[in-house]
């Protein structure tokens, strides 16, 4: 697994838990989309504009799950 890593991934980047929450609240709020936490991160990282160079890019999100809590959703919104 390291060395598919070191051949394919450029940079890792780290985001606030209140980034992420921030993420999924966007996509329940744009796209009616109900997204668990390890979907909304590289969505937090590049509406914090944590990715550097992405502007003018292609850029590919993958939505994972629907597993949030009932209670968590309520506190996001």
């Amino acid at each position: 697994m390291y060395d598919l890593a070191r051949r394919y991934v450029d940079g890792i980047v780290l985001v606030e838990e209140s980034e992420i929450a921030q993420a999924i609240a966007w996509y329940i709020e744009q796209h009616h989309l109900i997204v668990e936490g390890s979907g909304a991160v590289v969505l937090a990282a590049l509406l914090k504009q944590h990715i550097d160079g992405m502007k003018g890019n292609t850029v590919a999100a993958v939505l994972t799950g629907r597993n949030v809590a009932t209670e968590r959703l309520k506190a996001l919104l």
